[in-house]
């Protein structure tokens, strides 16, 4: 043994072999080689004083009596980093070290897997029982391929698959358990973690790496530096077999004991009742390359919390530019069936990412009762945000309502996510977590087990509300609305359960009071039969008692124009409880499976001149251009296949709910500009305020093309330079439009006048022979004058649309234009060329 100022040639040249000579820098170092040492000197036999031409290392070394079973795992690299001849040498390797092992049922269990861009098993510790079994199978063993290597999820497929009582591991029985990893490459995905969930498995981890391995990603993966080595080709394997087969030899049982214990407690005793919901960027900016991290971070949460409908409830939802819902705090009871949805959860994509509106869906569509809540009882309610991107959208008054709702936010953000917006989601600055990349999530997994397992909810911040509590439609207290729901055979008693889920749903989701928002409901066939009035009931109980009874009446034919002009006639007056006349937002929300059999024209003209919102809902053989006639906005019409469905447009329902505001028809004619008038509209857009909400809509087809790109420019920046930009003054919004529409920047996007110029001179226009201006008006009315995008409409901030265009639209525009005046919206048009 060397040490400090040896030489190691000359260490080498007094031992007696080269595998006797060991080197350490410093002499606080030797524990590093005790093992060896006393390999050595256990194994060492008589007859090496006589007979020099034996092995270096005993074919059957005689070994001390504990170290007789192992359970052994080889993991080789099968990837093109290998080829056909170096395949050869690792076979060979591996069968020589076979020869020095008593593999058996009472001894030595061997197990092999090849990996490449995924891993595959060859054999299990428990298929074969002999040593000439295994070789067997090794001389016919074929290389499989492929690129690239992913050693992370080489060793999570190993841990998972092999090192269990069903493989044939016998780590209950205190059998040490070895991994041999002999790979040719650096790996693509981050095996460190993977290692480290080895190592915490008492699974010690013998890496061999050559050819173009990082050595430092070798050492990264060993249990130990004396574990790992290096060779520079696959022929030099020889080289190392005698080191490695001491360590296969001497690594005792006792390693199970050794390695840390998890830092994160498991099951903690504070965290018996909770319902967490996660909510995960399920965009482009995490992609493919990463969702593995994603499950793998949300399962090694769950694996610590005591899952079960009278403990720890859990939800999942995805998102980009919309949320989807992967399933409900009551969909799964147990821990296996959400570790099995989380294992095949496969991410969406998507180019935006609109965290805000996520936001509101959560509160709307899992926060609740139906869905599995348990607030109601005193049980926490906490959302685990994970996001890698800015979102397009404003994030502040989604989290506010959560918070105001008792719900508390962890944000984990990494990637491109804005710092800021990631500290306005979450309820407290501790409770923001950030990681430079997917890979290293485990990071903070302690920190946020500790205040997921402590968290109560007499800790949850508790912030002057903004909204009221109770309220989950924020600013939108105030709203009279009315169900009309087919009561036909064209439902039917098999589908009259799931007209009560949605209306239970939404009113759930309504903040219900003589005050706030009054539900009145009618049911409709052949005639209309009142259920109950606007003013029949003022409290949530009471209306949820009566939905959860109620029972469809049945008749074979649907007069929907009839049905209209009832509900208008003998629910939407002050009699009835209607607040009209104090400016409350007249809604009717109706449900139908059928074409009517009487005219719906009069009565749904006499409901938009009453200024009567109207929401349709179609199911089956209802007809939704039949029933855009009774709309103000005929983006207010939603359809599913079948009643089972209705949960599948309750968030586009509730934002509706939210941010259709009472209307007052505005009767002046827009003004249109036909040439450019950059002082003009400057001086219109800057007469009636200093808050402004401003909405560009921009023709960038054909019609008008890259040629005309400058001047367009050049007169929305020379307007912009005239406005007082900013978050509390004027905020403006773009979007492009030729055959569909597309948003550049919403109206909360940007607060500087100096970033907005600057995305305006990076425009560039994608062209396209077809012009739908009224669908990109209704994209406009709906997706940009909204509080969640920004609109500031509630609070009585002047809304402005100023279209630019240069060609006649393909399809109607009149509709469209007729929503947005009754939305308010004033439209100022530039009109140009065929326009």
């Amino acid at each position: 043994v060397g040490t400090r100022d040896t030489d190691p040639a000359q260490v080498k040249e007094i031992a007696s072999q080269p595998s006797l000579s060991h080197n350490v820098e410093e002499f606080r170092s030797l524990p590093n080689v005790q093992d060896q040492l006393l390999v050595s000197l256990s194994t060492l036999p008589a007859a090496r004083e006589t007979t020099h031409q034996q092995p270096t290392v005993p074919i059957r070394p005689v070994l001390p009596k504990i170290l007789g079973k192992k359970d052994i795992v080889f993991l080789i690299d099968a990837s093109d980093n290998v080829r056909n001849v170096d395949f050869r040498h690792v076979r060979d390797f591996i069968a020589w070290i076979l020869g020095n092992l008593g593999v058996g049922r009472d001894g030595v269990q061997v197990g092999l897997v090849q990996y490449s861009n995924y891993a595959e098993t060859e054999f299990y510790l428990n298929t074969y029982s002999s040593e000439d079994e295994i070789v067997s199978h090794m001389q016919g063993l074929r290389q499989r391929g492929g690129m690239p290597l992913n050693t992370g999820a080489a060793l999570d497929y190993v841990l998972t698959n092999h090192f269990s009582r069903s493989s044939g591991s016998r780590k209950n029985d205190g059998v040490p358990q070895i991994l041999v990893l002999i790979m040719a490459g650096r790996s693509r995905d981050y095996p460190r973690h993977s290692a480290d969930a080895l190592k915490r498995a008492a699974v010690t981890v013998v890496v061999v790496g050559t050819r173009d391995t990082d050595p430092a990603q070798v050492k990264e993966i060993a249990s130990q530096p004396s574990l790992s080595h290096n060779v520079e080709e696959f022929r030099s394997l020889p080289n190392v077999q005698d080191q490695l087969l001491v360590s296969l030899s001497t690594l005792p049982a006792a390693r199970e004991t050794t390695h840390q214990q998890p830092t994160v407690p498991i099951r903690p005793a504070g965290a018996n009742k909770r319902d967490i919901v996660f909510l995960i960027d399920g965009s482009d900016n995490v992609g493919p390359t990463n969702v593995q991290f994603v499950r793998e971070f949300l399962t090694s949460i769950i694996e610590n919390l005591d899952i079960g409908s009278d403990t720890v409830q859990i939800g999942l939802v995805q998102y980009s530019n919309y949320a989807e819902t992967e399933f409900y705090l009551n969909t799964y009871s147990s821990e296996d069936e959400i570790m099995s949805h989380v294992e095949g959860l496969r991410l969406r994509g998507g180019t935006t990412l609109s965290t805000g509106a996520a936001l509101d869906y959560v509160l709307r569509n899992h926060f609740t009762k139906s869905s599995g809540s348990r607030k109601g009882t005193g049980v926490p309610q906490l959302l685990i945000l994970i996001t890698a991107g800015r979102s397009r959208d404003h994030i502040k008054p989604s989290a506010d309502a959560l918070k105001q709702a008792a719900i508390t936010i962890f944000a984990i953000r990494t990637g491109n996510a804005d710092p800021e917006q990631i500290t306005e989601a979450a309820s407290d600055p501790s409770l923001v977590f950030s990681v430079t990349e997917f890979r290293s999530l485990p990071h903070v997994l302690e920190r946020v087990m500790t205040p997921l397992a402590t968290l109560t909810v007499t800790q949850v911040p508790t912030e002057i509300p903004t909204v009221p509590s109770k309220q989950v439609i924020p600013d939108a207290s105030k709203r009279d609305i009315m169900f009309l729901i087919d009561g036909s055979n064209n439902v039917g008693n098999t589908n009259d359960q799931f007209v009560r889920d949605f209306l239970t749903s939404i009113i759930e989701n309504l903040d219900i009071g003589r005050d706030s928002a009054q539900v009145g409901l009618v049911q409709y066939s052949n005639y209309a039969e009142t259920e109950f009035y606007l003013n029949t009931y003022s409290s949530e109980d009471e209306l949820l008692s009566h939905v959860k009874g109620l029972r469809l009446r049945g008749g074979t034919s649907l007069n929907t124009g009839a049905a209209l002009q009832y509900v208008l006639q003998y629910h939407l007056t002050p009699s009835a409880g209607s607040r009209k006349e104090e400016g409350v937002p007249q809604v009717l929300v109706v449900i139908t499976a059928g074409r009517s059999g009487d005219d719906i024209t009069r009565p749904a003209d006499a409901l938009i001149q009453a200024n009567v919102f109207t929401v349709v809902i179609t199911a089956k053989n209802a007809d939704p251009l039949e029933l855009q006639e009774m709309l103000i906005d005929p983006g207010l019409v939603f359809s599913v296949q079948e009643f089972s469905s209705l949960p599948d447009v309750q968030e586009q329902l509730m934002i509706s709910l939210s941010t259709l505001a009472a209307p007052t028809v505005i009767h002046k004619k827009p003004t249109v500009i036909t040439e450019k008038h950059t002082d003009k509209i400057t001086e219109v857009l800057s007469s009636t305020d200093s808050r402004r909400d401003i909405v560009f809509l921009i023709d960038e087809s054909d019609f008008v093309g890259n040629s005309n790109l400058p001047p367009v420019r050049e007169l929305i920046s020379a307007i912009i330079e005239r406005l007082d930009i900013g978050s509390d003054r004027v905020r403006v919004g773009l979007v492009l439009y030729g055959n569909k529409a597309e948003t550049e920047f919403y109206l909360n996007t940007y607060s500087k006048k100096d970033e907005i110029l600057s995305v305006l001179r990076s425009l560039t226009f994608q062209g396209g022979r077809t012009l739908n201006t009224g669908k990109a008006l209704e994209f406009v009315l709906r997706y940009h004058f909204t509080r969640s995008s920004g609109s500031r409409r509630e609070d009585g901030v002047p809304q402005f649309l100023v279209l630019i265009t240069g060609g006649r639209s393909g399809d109607d525009v009149k509709r469209a234009a007729d929503a947005l005046k009754q939305s308010n919206v004033i439209t100022l048009t530039v009109g140009s060329g065929s326009a």
